[in-house]
């Protein structure tokens, strides 16, 4: 347990690096203590305060640790989200390219379709033509009179 003095050194310690920052001289720390202090106390003093201050730098290095494992787990699932639904995305724009695709060629094949009818009718009414234009002459060569 620290006794009362050590306790005012501390609080002056935590004083004259919060005024100085960490590069104490050494006429700041032996100002901090009493005069007749001893230098293996002061000395012994510096030790258990930096060595607590350690472990409060140790101590928040392992939470910072833990801080940063977790942000990176979290940051582990925001992507594994992102890039699900990113494939998912792309899965779908594939699928409707492809169905674009199959409905331009469906298109296409029916265009093919309708004109080859086209020609088909147009080859129907120039036979038919063709028919009653046969008809019509075998009728002047043979008048239904003679063909009885």
């Amino acid at each position: 347990m620290k006794t009362v003095a050590e306790k005012v050194c501390t609080a002056r310690l935590f004083e004259a690096i919060a005024v100085n920052g960490r590069k104490l001289d050494l006429k700041t720390i032996t100002g901090i203590y009493p005069k007749n202090t001893p230098v293996t106390e002061i000395i012994e003093h510096l030790c258990n305060y930096i060595n607590s201050f350690k472990t409060v730098e140790r101590n928040e290095d392992v939470r910072s640790i833990c801080n940063l494992t977790t942000e990176l787990k979290n940051q582990k699932e925001c992507y594994s989200v992102l890039e699900s639904k990113y494939t998912e995305t792309l899965n779908e724009l594939c699928e409707s390219r492809k169905k674009q695709i199959e409905q331009s060629a469906t298109n296409k094949e029916l265009s093919l379709l309708t004109r080859k009818q086209e020609l088909d009718i147009q080859e129907l009414k120039r036979q038919l033509y063709l028919k009653e234009l046969i008809s019509d002459q075998s009728t002047e060569l043979f008048p239904p009179k003679l063909l009885k």
